[in-house]
């Protein structure tokens, strides 16, 4: 009886087990207006080639993909990884600060399909504008007056 226990428990664990997994994600820095690109590599940690391999990215109204938010690739052998590179643009009001894009990735091992969920964080950055008014008291040629700035 505890044996059978034991084996159930294994192959759940063995269930839960993933060949792919994120390992690395670059996001080029951006501004508010201006184009970058996300490249994401798949590691296959699996014991058997992967194949019809697609990553797809959620993004978001004010973050755009330039082209497709899909990826593809036939196969991600045993050991190897692979990289997906997306294009994208940020609208010219969004906000600087921190924001989450989901991503999807899916695949076929071992005859059955997988899925796989998570986020990544991208930075938008944007140089500080200083900008400067002038207001003059009393401007009247060849009297003093204030100056604000």
């Amino acid at each position: 009886m505890k044996l059978k226990l034991f084996a159930i428990v294994f192959l759940l664990s063995i269930g839960f087990a993933s060949a792919l997994s994120v390992d690395n994600v670059h996001v080029s820095p951006v501004g508010p207006g201006e184009e970058g690109i996300i490249s994401i590599w798949l590691s296959n940690d699996g014991d058997d080639t992967v194949k019809d391999v697609s990553l797809n990215i959620d993004f978001l109204q004010e973050i755009v993909p330039i082209g497709s938010s899909e990826g593809f690739i036939d196969e991600i052998k045993e050991d190897e990884e692979e990289e997906f590179a997306f294009k994208f643009k940020v609208s010219n009001t969004l906000l600087p600060g921190t924001y989450t894009l989901a991503y999807e990735i899916k695949y076929e091992e071992d005859g059955d399909d997988k899925t796989q969920k998570g986020d990544l964080g991208i930075v938008i950055f944007a140089q500080p504008e200083v900008q400067v008014t002038v207001d003059a008291q009393n401007p009247v040629m060849g009297n003093s007056g204030n100056i604000n700035l």
